[in-house]
C-alpha cells in the first residue's frame, strides 16, 4: 500500500538527496540490538538514523492524507443513508397498501447549501425520483433503482472506509516502530560514547602509574 502511493503521488515531506524512496516506502522492522547495529556502523548510525526520520517524516504525511480521506467517506455515507432513508420512504409511501403512511407527506428538501423549502408529497403515479450524481448530473430514476443504486454505492462506501481504516492502522504501527528504532539508536550511541570516554579516561590515569 505504502509503495504504491509513494509511485503515483510521494509526499514531498520524505524527500531526501542522501536517502532512496524505495528505503524510506520499506516497512520499518523493529531494531532488537541498537548497540550493536551502532558499533558496526561507519557513521555512528547517523546514516540508519536519518533513514528513520525520512520514514516518520512520510508517513506524518500519508497519515494526514488518510484522516482526510476517511473523514471524506465519513461524510458521504451520512449523506448516502440520509439519501437511501428518503427514497425508500417515498417507495413505501407510493405504495397504497401501506397506510400507516399518510397520502401526502410534509417534507423539506435542500435547495442549496443551507437554504432548504417545505413540500407536499403526495403519491406519485409514475414512482421515480432525480438523483445526483456528480459533476451537475442528475438522472431521473424509478424508485426501486434508486433504491439499488443507492445501496449499491454505500456498499462501496463502506468498503472504501474499512479499507482506509486499515491502511490508517498500518501506517501508524508503522511510524511508531520507526520512532522507537530512532529513540533506541539514538540513546544507545549515547551510552556507547559514554563508555568510551570513560574507557579513554580509565586508559589515561593508568598511563603515567605504568611508566613509574
Amino acid at each position: 500500500m505504502l509503495r504504491d502511493a509513494a509511485a503515483t503521488s510521494p509526499p514531498r515531506a520524505s524527500a531526501s538527496a542522501a536517502v532512496s524512496l524505495d528505503a524510506v516506502v520499506a516497512t520499518p522492522h523493529f531494531i532488537a540490538d541498537p548497540e550493536t547495529v551502532v558499533r558496526s556502523s561507519t557513521d555512528g548510525a547517523r546514516s540508519i538514523i536519518q533513514l528513520l526520520d525520512s520514514q516518520i517524516k512520510y508517513r506524518r504525511v500519508l497519515e494526514q492524507r488518510l484522516v482526510q480521506r476517511q473523514e471524506s467517506l465519513r461524510a458521504k455515507l451520512q449523506e448516502l443513508d440520509e439519501a437511501l432513508t428518503a427514497v425508500q420512504l417515498l417507495r413505501d409511501h407510493g405504495d397504497e397498501h401501506t397506510p400507516q403512511l399518510p397520502p401526502v407527506l410534509q417534507a423539506r428538501f435542500e435547495v442549496c447549501e443551507g437554504v432548504y423549502v417545505k413540500a407536499r408529497i403526495g403519491r406519485q403515479p409514475h414512482r421515480t425520483v432525480h438523483l445526483w450524481l456528480g459533476a451537475k448530473a442528475m438522472v431521473e430514476f424509478t424508485l426501486d433503482e434508486a433504491v439499488a443504486l443507492l445501496e449499491k454505492n454505500r456498499a462501496t462506501a463502506d468498503a472504501s472506509q474499512a479499507e482506509v481504516e486499515k491502511n490508517l492502522a498500518q501506517v501508524r504501527t508503522e511510524m511508531v516502530t520507526a520512532e522507537v528504532n530512532l529513540s533506541r539508536l539514538h540513546n544507545a550511541g549515547i551510552r556507547l560514547r559514554q563508555q568510551a570516554s570513560v574507557a579513554a579516561a580509565s586508559d589515561s590515569a593508568a598511563a603515567p602509574e605504568s611508566s613509574r
